[in-house]
């Protein structure tokens, strides 16, 4: 087998596999964080009608030219309209109609006065300043227009796409199915977390199967916990077999290093599968395994839970958003000077776990979060992020620029993570 990618190659041979899921209707209270499979037509405009920006009069501007405090212009009052009322009447010259905002604008007028420019009259309105000829009235359709594209296939839904669309009366919305995702698991040694309280003198807590499946949601997905199996290649076989039947993608975690008990990819091949790459030329990630399971894509993690979560991250998520059309499948790269030395590898980029810290000048840097061993978890909880220190022989030292990517960032962004920095 080849040497292993690097990791900005592994991430996008990952994210690759990603071909969006088939579309389907979704309500649109359930839409948010999905992506629009197919491009999305006004069936109205928006707004219907010209509608006043300002509560005031609606006029001619060419009846208001000129107007000062001093020489007022005097307008005959003909009407009221309100929002959600329609104009029974237009404007003619001479003549003015109390409108509010958002009421449609009567046929003649191309003007919205504000109240403090007049006095406020009802049967006649006096008009002190010019300033709003041609002005406050919004245009029909200025925010869609019936039969054009209001938003493009690949639109992820936000809380201000939802917006958009209920106001184009959408209650339904075609996007990408949500990926399903198999969660095996192998180890004698773990339980899971509802039995922790029975957990034997050498068992540890499945904590991988919390936090992966945290990212399978996060990522938009559905996760299908298959459990934990014990370490033997064929019980390992088996599951994985299982979860290529019933999934979009299979991850496993545990059993890829080459330890006696180390059975992932003899299983994944007695499963029907094939290894694209083993291993990544990145740490956490050094033991790691990506290829297929029967033609559905399988990503073998490592068991350690650090390692676990941040290769999680890094190739699971983007996968995942992949699969759910989103066309930014990545979390943006950042950058920051590095708060203190870092240890550097000859051979591999490390994945330090971050905290953004105010430095002494009122800037932010980079600072380790704790301890980097793959097994500790406290670190990686008080993490904003991945780090990544690119190889090299002599340590990083502080001020060096270092990329990075944050956990809370949602929007996303087309070009792979790290691209330059883990050469």
């Amino acid at each position: 087998m080849s040497a292993p990618p690097r990791l900005a190659d592994a991430i996008a041979q990952v994210t690759a596999a990603g071909t969006p899921r088939p579309p389907e209707p979704a309500p649109l209270a359930d839409a948010l964080g999905r992506v629009l499979a197919v491009d999305v037509v006004a069936p109205r405009s928006i707004p219907p009608w010209p509608n006043a920006g300002m509560d005031g009069y609606a006029v001619r501007a060419a009846d208001v030219r000129g107007a000062t405090p001093e020489a007022p212009v005097t307008l005959r009052v003909t009407a009221t309209v309100a929002a959600g009322a329609m104009p029974a009447c237009g404007v003619a010259a001479g003549e003015a109609v109390r409108i509010f905002t958002g009421a449609p604008v009567p046929a003649g007028a191309d003007s919205v006065v504000r109240w403090e420019d007049t006095d406020r009259g009802r049967a006649v309105v006096q008009v002190r300043r010019d300033r709003d000829a041609h002005q406050h009235v919004r245009a029909a359709g200025e925010d869609a227009t019936a039969g054009a594209v209001a938003l493009p296939a690949g639109t992820v839904v936000t809380p201000g796409v939802v917006q958009y669309l209920a106001s184009l009366g959408l209650a339904t919305i075609p996007v990408a199915r949500r990926p399903v995702v198999a969660l095996v698991r192998s180890g004698d040694e773990l339980v899971p977390l509802d039995r922790a309280a029975h957990a034997g003198p050498a068992q540890i807590v499945d904590s991988n199967a919390v936090a992966l499946a945290a990212i399978v949601r996060e990522a938009g997905a559905t996760c299908l916990d298959l459990g934990i199996v014990p370490d033997d290649e064929a019980s390992l076989a088996v599951a994985l077999s299982r979860a290529a039947r019933e999934a979009d993608v299979v991850v496993s975690a545990g059993g890829v290093a080459a330890g006696d008990f180390d059975f992932a990819k003899g299983a994944a091949a007695r499963a029907g599968g094939s290894v694209t790459f083993w291993k990544m030329a990145a740490r956490p990630g050094s033991q790691l395994a990506f290829g297929e399971v029967r033609g559905v894509p399988w990503l073998g993690l490592p068991g350690n839970p650090a390692s676990a979560t941040v290769c999680g991250e890094l190739l699971l998520r983007p996968l995942l958003r992949a699969m759910a059309g989103d066309r930014a499948p990545h979390r943006p790269t950042h950058a920051a000077p590095a708060g203190e030395p870092f240890v550097r590898d000859p051979r591999v980029a490390l994945l330090a776990r971050v905290r953004l810290v105010a430095a002494a000048d009122g800037t932010a840097e980079l600072v380790r979060s704790g301890p980097q061993a793959s097994h500790l978890v406290r670190p990686l909880a008080l993490a904003d992020g991945v780090a990544c220190v690119a190889p090299g022989d002599a340590p990083l030292t502080a001020g060096t620029p270092l990329p990075y990517v944050r956990f809370a960032d949602h929007a996303g962004a087309a070009r792979v993570p790290f691209g330059d920095a883990a050469t």
